[in-house]
């Protein structure tokens, strides 16, 4: 498993917006550790800068 630092900016019930460095070369889907200590599976579906648009998976 890669590891990848950034931070959760805002989490809703279907996605999240997280900071990431600009030049980090984040997969299309992958599993985000939120707050609550909780899994959830990801795809990214916009990025903009260092912030990054991610819906949850079922």
């Amino acid at each position: 498993m890669t590891r990848f630092d950034g931070a959760v900016l805002d989490v809703t019930n279907t996605g999240a917006r997280v900071a990431v460095h600009p030049d980090l070369d984040l997969p299309e889907e992958f599993y985000l550790l939120l707050p609550d200590h909780q899994m959830q599976p990801c795809r990214i579906v916009w990025r903009d800068g260092m912030s990054v648009g991610l819906r949850f998976e079922d």
